[in-house]
């Protein structure tokens, strides 16, 4: 593998920090944007919306699940038997 410069590292650890921040701005004005919409979408009586070739609808999801805190207090042998560890590397970057 070629030798990498301290210079090379910096700038790609400086633009991976400056893309993150940008995602994140990104991801905050789309959330703002959707809750907007959902707003708009709830007050309608068939919750749709439709403009022009746009259509926006609203629907209401369930999901289950089970919570494995409470099953491994109530039940621990069974929690343990049914319990599946992932293992994944986090990489961390200030």
């Amino acid at each position: 593998m070629a030798k990498i410069t301290k210079a090379v590292l910096k700038s790609n650890i400086e633009m991976y920090i400056s893309i993150q921040a940008q995602i994140k701005a990104l991801n905050e004005e789309a959330e703002s944007i959707k809750a907007f919409l959902k707003e708009q979408t709830a007050a309608t009586e068939d919750r749709t919306l439709i403009v022009d070739d746009h259509k926006v609808t609203l629907t209401e999801c369930k999901r289950s699940s089970v919570d494995a805190k409470a099953l491994a207090e109530a039940h621990p042998k069974i929690a343990e038997k049914f319990t599946k560890i992932t293992t994944y590397d986090v990489l961390k970057v200030k």
